[in-house]
């Protein structure tokens, strides 16, 4: 027997809330209520989501393996090395794959780009997609963006 789905539904916001936030910062009740819902009580933390800014980001060298794999791009640019870029077919991945193709197209590298086809190589990084991103000419380094984090197997192909 399948496991049942609860679902857990935030209780709506405090209209009068919503009123004055809607009317402080210029936007629809609907607009507020999301955010209110997703945490987002006071007006400080509502300002930082709606007008989120780099200097409030974490630092990214806290995640591990960043370090490492700047340093191996680095490497790459430094020695002219062949790159792919390998992305997912959805939003978050083709804006992934167009970031890094533009920012290392201007330290003077081209890559190549490569977004699999589900129906082909399926979803995310798979050993089927990596095969087809060479092109008969494996790279000296692939990036897989918006995808790989769970596929151990293909990534150490």
């Amino acid at each position: 027997m399948p496991a049942k789905t609860r679902w857990v539904v935030t209780p709506p916001p405090d209209p009068e809330l919503v009123r004055e936030y809607a009317s402080a910062f210029g936007l629809a009740p609907v607009v507020v209520s999301l955010a209110l819902q997703r945490g987002h009580l006071d007006r400080e933390s509502l300002e930082q989501f709606l007008h989120p800014r780099l200097k409030d980001l974490g630092d990214p060298f806290s995640l591990p393996g960043v370090a490492a794999a700047v340093q191996r791009i680095f490497e790459a640019i430094d020695g002219r090395q062949s790159v792919v870029l390998y992305g997912d077919y959805d939003v978050d991945g083709v804006t992934s794959i167009t970031l890094l193709y533009s920012i290392l197209r201007a330290f003077g590298l081209e890559a190549r780009t490569f977004l699999p086809t589900r129906l082909e190589e399926g979803y995310g990084l798979s050993v089927k997609g990596i095969e087809n991103s060479f092109e008969d000419d494996p790279p000296d380094l692939l990036i897989a963006a918006d995808c790989g984090t769970n596929s151990r197997d293909e990534a150490r192909l």
